[in-house]
């Protein structure tokens, strides 16, 4: 399988933890990443309430006094100014808009956890995106993209409607005309699975409406709760995409692997659960991921942004890079190996096997190939003696002519296949 976009490695990041650790911040550029998506500001759920009759005016200072309730902004924007004068595109992301007309106090010990966009609430919903945009402009940092909302398929943030979803773009599109606030490009649905994102292009006429709307399509793959093969959903969705004669670029906007093997369900096989003895610290998960990476690069999906870069001190999961004390992991040795070579060769082009263990990198006129162990046991790779990388030796039963390498879990090998420029 080959993708037909530019290939781009993104990662969701948190200001507020660059902004106090200069070690995670190095170690954020030695991954040479393409894309950070990142959010800013406060909980906008405990924020002052939206209210219908609302002036420009009025929501703008909600919007200021919601910013400036939060502790060291300063060195947040300052931390993403300096990764965007590094060449890295910054996608912003709102959770969530303030309560809504209708909603309770959600500052409240017991107040509701679920929220559903009311249709007669969306040019409000929208009045609030622009406005907060306008805000992040006031504050020089350059946006390459906004995505609209986050995964409006559940209420963990905010459930929206297919029909009310393209009301909301449409909306802020024509809010931010009327203010003349300029847009970054619009992400959307991220939608939170491939299998969720389907019912966004159901109905044909309102798919093709969202299409005209986004300039990016955008979707996450996180696993399926029941098991179903991510790829196969993926394929699903490019399918219904390539029916509407969809030309938009694609982008996965928050991937991670919760389980190496669906069908396991200990505590211990899941990266959603931290604990002491996660399989999310080893070798074979770091494999395992990459490989499962590699596989969401197919038809038009270029863009792939991982989550997340480190392990939060108040999060539940340990999907990171690096541990909560901005350690590497495992997982960031192996990611690093292949992110710097999508930055150094521009790639234009991958190819990967149908299984994620094999990916060749195009670009500039050159080829990389990468081969990734993703198993629990040692692979052994047989080369030709002319492209075995410096240094190897036999550590496996080769013929004359080529050497045998043993790969270990969780490791890749990097393979030069046109280390020069090709005329």
């Amino acid at each position: 399988m080959t993708t037909k976009a530019r290939i781009r490695f993104g990662v969701q990041v948190w200001p507020s933890r660059l902004a106090q650790s200069p070690a995670s911040v190095e170690r954020l550029l030695a991954l040479s990443p393409g894309d950070l998506r990142f959010s800013l500001g406060p909980n906008w759920r405990r924020q002052g309430r939206l209210r219908p009759e609302m002036a420009d005016e009025e929501i703008d200072a909600l919007v200021t006094e919601g910013f400036a309730t939060t502790r060291e902004l300063a060195s947040h924007v300052a931390v993403m100014k300096r990764m965007a004068a590094a060449g890295v595109r910054l996608h912003l992301i709102v959770w969530e808009p303030p309560p809504m007309p209708g909603e309770p106090d959600f500052s409240a010990a017991d107040a509701r956890r679920w929220r559903v966009l009311s249709s007669a609430d969306v040019q409000l919903a929208a009045r609030f995106q622009v406005a907060h945009l306008r805000h992040v402009a006031s504050l020089g940092l350059p946006l390459h993209a906004l995505e609209l909302s986050n995964e409006p398929d559940g209420s963990w943030n905010i459930e929206i409607k297919p029909s009310d979803y393209v009301a909301l773009v449409e909306a802020v599109r024509s809010e931010a005309a009327r203010r003349k606030v300029a847009l970054p490009l619009i992400y959307g649905p991220g939608a939170s699975r491939a299998s969720t994102t389907r019912p966004f292009l159901a109905d044909p006429d309102r798919a093709r409406e969202l299409l005209r709307l986004v300039d990016v399509f955008s979707l996450h793959t996180w696993d399926d709760a029941i098991g179903k093969d991510r790829v196969s959903e993926i394929e699903a969705v490019l399918a219904d995409l390539a029916r509407l004669g969809s030309p938009r670029p694609i982008a996965i906007t928050e991937y991670g692997l919760a389980r190496i093997d669906p069908a396991r369900t200990e505590p211990e096989l899941s990266a959603s659960n931290r604990i002491p003895n996660s399989v999310a610290n080893t070798p074979a998960y770091a494999g395992a991921s990459l490989s499962a990476f590699l596989r969401l690069f197919r038809g038009r999906v270029g863009e792939v942004i991982y989550w997340e870069f480190e392990d939060q001190s108040w999060g539940k999961g340990l999907f990171g890079l690096l541990d909560a004390k901005a350690n590497p992991k495992p997982i960031y040795d192996i990611y690093r190996q292949l992110t710097r070579s999508i930055a150094e060769l521009a790639s234009g082009e991958i190819g990967v096997a149908p299984d994620g263990r094999l990916a060749v990198l195009s670009g500039i006129g050159r080829r990389r190939a990468f081969i990734v162990n993703p198993g629990s046991a040692p692979i052994d790779v047989v080369l030709p003696a002319g492209l075995a990388p410096a240094g190897y030796q036999n550590s496996c039963r080769a013929a004359p002519g080529h050497v045998g390498v043993q790969l270990p879990p969780g490791e890749a090998l990097s393979i030069e296949l046109s280390p020069r420029p090709v005329p």
